[in-house]
């Protein structure tokens, strides 16, 4: 089946997409059936093949995968052998050439190759060698035979590296998976555990726990190990078909090299040729061009001298326009403007009176406030002069009285010093009386001695 598909095939390094997919899902349903119904399935695979959902997808998507690299080992396996034989008919074809032209050689090197069985044409090699010497019966020549070899093998080159679309995604999707996996693994244990059970130190809290991290980290394990192997897988059938594509490239070139290249005596017969003809074609070509110039610049002398006289009858005509359009608008906007003028000049000398009239009556009432400022500070000075001579006044007045404290001070000082007199005076007559110099005598008081002073006695000597 796989032959036969690959054989009809006209897209080379493309594996077929549906195929792919309808196989690798029948592949998956296949691996599921005997790990749950045959006596083949292993605790171990079951723990990680069923752990859930997203680790049976991904399983799903390896499948994919799977399926695709190998319908393109099996094209790439097959192309090889009909690279060999294609090979084999290109010398066979090569050595009954005729001594013809390069045109013709591949004019009936295409005929030939179209006779040749189905499997050989629609291989990766002749499609090659049919879309090169298509380029060159088209072209007419096979000058550029090195340029369109380059430019179909870096075309194939990137055809099969977009082959690989399918498998790429599936090797982004598949860790992806597994992380969504351990994200939803996460999210459930979280929300099932019981704060309760776990504080109290539970078995089957923790129990319970450990099973969603089983699950959240089972499945990341499968879609990375699933992952690494699909590019492990990708990277062989890769090579494989790069050596593919290499051996096309050195084949075809080598083969058309020597049967559509041209001899250099031809060669150079044909660029002595080429060369009097670009000859040729230059000379004509400048005088085209003196041509194309001389009648260039008659177009344009006419062209300038016509725009000149429509110019001028243009400006002409625009002049007066002008002219009148400016001489409408100017006395429209003159006529407006004196209007504007004189109403704004009635206006404001109107202002101008009412402001006056104000400013008068403003300047009367100032007036009289001054005049009744001046009479109140009159008033204030004479009160302050009559103030003044009263200060003089009662300086004269403490004058006196400063003096005649004075002479109070004066007498309580000489009274003191005859108190002081008077008891001297006293001491002295009873010491002397003490002594036998005089004898007792009656106490004399005063009759103006000051009240509550003491009156001392007078003794008269013996």
């Amino acid at each position: 089946m796989f032959s036969k598909l690959f054989r009809s095939s006209t897209v080379p390094f493309v594996a077929p997409f549906w195929t792919s997919v309808l196989v690798g899902a029948a592949l998956a349903t296949s691996f599921y059936v005997i790990i749950l119904k045959t006596p083949l399935s292993h605790p171990l695979l079951n723990r990680y093949a069923l752990c859930h959902v997203v680790a049976v997808v991904s399983v799903v998507m390896f499948m994919i995968a799977l399926v695709s690299i190998v319908q393109k080992l099996i094209a790439v396996f097959l192309q090889m052998k009909l690279a060999t034989k294609c090979c084999q008919t290109l010398d066979e074809l090569a050595l009954s050439a005729a001594n013809t032209s390069p045109i013709d050689n591949a004019s009936w090197l295409a005929t030939l190759w179209k006779a040749q069985t189905t499997a050989t044409c629609h291989s990766w090699f002749g499609q090659r060698l049919e879309a090169v010497v298509s380029r060159q019966i088209a072209r007419g020549s096979c000058r550029l035979l090195d340029d369109d070899l380059h430019d179909l093998a870096d075309k194939d080159a990137q055809q099969q590296h977009e082959s690989y679309g399918l498998v790429r995604m599936m090797t982004w999707a598949m860790p992806m998976l597994g992380f969504l996996g351990t994200v939803i693994g996460i999210s459930n244990t979280l929300g099932q555990m019981d704060t309760k059970a776990l504080a109290s130190g539970s078995q089957d809290a923790m129990n319970s726990l450990t099973a969603g991290l089983y699950v959240a980290f089972d499945t990341t394990a499968v879609g990375l190990v699933l992952t690494m192997a699909t590019m492990f897988v990708m990277f062989g059938v890769s090579r494989y078909e790069t050596a593919l594509l290499a051996t096309i490239d050195d084949q075809i070139a080598k083969k058309l090299q020597g049967l559509l290249c041209e001899r250099e005596e031809d060669h150079s017969k044909d660029i002595f040729q080429v060369e009097k003809t670009v000859r040729q074609v230059t000379d004509q070509f400048l005088v085209a061009i003196d041509r194309v110039v001389q009648t260039q610049a008659t177009i344009w002398k006419e062209s300038m001298l016509e725009t000149q006289q429509r110019w001028t009858q243009l400006s002409s005509a625009a002049s007066e326009t002008i002219q009148a359009s400016l001489t409408a608008a100017l006395g429209e906007s003159l006529g407006k403007h004196s209007a504007d003028f004189a109403l704004a000049q009635i206006e404001g000398v109107g202002q101008l009176d009412a402001r006056y009239q104000q400013w008068q009556t403003t300047l009367s009432e100032q007036t009289r406030t001054i005049h009744t400022q001046h009479e109140t500070m009159a008033t204030t000075v004479s009160l302050l002069r009559d103030l003044v001579e009263r200060c003089d006044s009662f300086r004269a007045i403490e004058d006196g009285l400063q003096q005649n404290l004075a002479r109070l001070t004066d007498v309580d000082r000489f009274h003191d010093a005859a108190i002081c007199l008077a008891e001297a005076v006293a001491v002295l007559g009873t010491q002397m009386e003490r002594a036998g110099y005089l004898g007792k005598q009656a106490v004399r008081r005063s009759n103006h001695a000051a009240p509550g002073t003491s009156t001392l006695p007078i003794r008269k000597a013996a």
